[in-house]
């Protein structure tokens, strides 16, 4: 697979967002399952699988374990009373690998906790390709390399746009923007994608960016021809259902959507109008957009959007204006603008825009021009140029981009 055909189209790898967990102290990962003996006491425990890296860490609470490569089983240190309800989560991610927790939670009888299964892999990277109408699927070495999965491709609706994988990575979605749909997917321990039995639901006219929640519970739709944001409730088994309210409103021809990494806000870049819609998330995850937008600029066409990792600085890519703009963001949710950049050769159509995970880069897809355009992050969110300002992708128009967790 060429840097130009993954380009091209919207990439997500699959989790590359850990588990959310509790941070705590130490533990052990020896495979002892016996309680000391007269103790009324069980240890929680499980098997390991597919673990070739370090670096991973589970958590139950404020108890955590480190878990060796090439690990077969797991214990936490600490034992429980029967009775005791356990919640096992991936506080922190091996080296290269994404692993899941399948079992994980419960409450404790009279015997050991044996069957709490925990699945590591390769990163998974999957491409979505407007000409045939399907999503292909590749397990990302580590030394960068694609290798095709079996199978490649899965089909989704007509000219199959974003994809957006839950936090969780256990599933994944679609905009398809001439059928008006979205794409569902469950995500195996082995990173291959099936279709649910539902495997599309409908959303309004021509969906082309999709969000999902921090606490993955909630999807968002931008709907660039209804001038919307469908909001859906995901189910305990990916099945998208509409929210109540179901829809949020945007400016005109909304094209992109970034939910800040507390969950309090959201944003919206309106291309026709050259505006950002600033949006508060309730408990429940709906939106509800602020009065006042956030001016662009009229003509400018604002097309991709990211936000940085730490959720402080918000980049759009503006295509008619051939630059870059920089926004601060507030305790509030605020936008404070930080000025343009990109002018010429250096920044031509931008189309996608992507933060490294260390926020000090940006690379931004140009797509008149058929290069990524790179930029450094200053102290206050000021992007520079680097030098050379722009590499080549090797083919025609690319569209959106985006950087594996390790930033390698």
């Amino acid at each position: 697979m060429k840097l130009a055909s993954i380009l091209r189209a919207s990439i997500a790898t699959t989790g590359l967002l850990a588990l959310a967990a509790c941070g705590g102290g130490g533990g052990d990962d020896s495979g002892s399952t016996t309680p000391p003996p007269g103790s009324s006491t069980y240890q929680i425990g499980g098997s390991v699988s597919g673990l070739s890296t370090t670096g991973l860490v589970l958590a139950n609470g404020s108890s955590t374990v480190s878990i060796a490569s090439g690990a077969s089983s797991f214990n936490f240190a600490n034992a429980v009373a029967g009775g005791t309800s356990y919640n096992v989560t991936v506080q922190s991610q091996p080296a290269g690998q994404t692993c899941r927790v399948d079992n994980g939670s419960g409450t404790v009888g009279s015997s050991n906790v044996t069957n709490i299964a925990v699945t590591c892999r390769a990163y998974v990277a999957l491409v979505s390709m407007i000409g045939t109408n399907t999503l292909q699927q590749f397990l990302l070495g580590s030394s960068g390399a694609l290798t095709a999965m079996n199978p490649l491709s899965l089909n989704t609706g007509e000219e199959p746009r974003d994809i957006v994988v839950t936090p969780n990575g256990r599933f994944a979605y679609t905009a398809n923007a001439d059928s008006h749909t979205i794409s569902q997917f469950a995500v195996g321990a082995d990173g291959k994608l099936t279709a649910l039995a539902t495997a599309s639901v409908s959303t309004d006219l021509n969906p082309v960016d999709l969000a999902v929640s921090p606490d993955g519970r909630t999807l968002y739709s931008v709907n660039l021809r209804a001038n919307n944001v469908r909001q859906f409730r995901i189910g305990a088994d990916g099945q998208l259902t509409d929210m109540s309210p179901a829809r949020a409103n945007t400016g005109s021809s909304p094209a992109a959507i970034a939910v800040r990494p507390n969950g309090q806000h959201a944003y919206v870049v309106n291309f026709e109008s050259g505006t950002i819609t600033v949006y508060d998330v309730g408990a429940n995850g709906e939106l509800t957009p602020r009065t006042n937008t956030v001016e662009v600029g009229s003509g400018t066409g604002p097309r991709g959007m990211a936000m940085s990792p730490d959720g402080n600085r918000l980049y759009v890519a503006l295509q008619n204006a051939n630059a870059v703009a920089a926004f601060s963001i507030g305790a509030d949710g605020a936008l404070t603008a930080l000025g343009n950049v990109g002018t010429g050769a250096a920044t031509a159509q931008p189309w996608g825009v992507t933060v490294t995970p260390d926020n000090k880069f940006v690379y931004v897809s140009n797509f008149a021009n058929n290069s990524v355009s790179q930029y450094s992050v200053g102290a206050n969110g000021a992007l520079t140029l680097l030098s050379p300002a722009t590499v080549a992708t090797g083919g025609a128009t690319p569209y959106g981009l985006s950087v594996v967790a390790d930033a390698r």
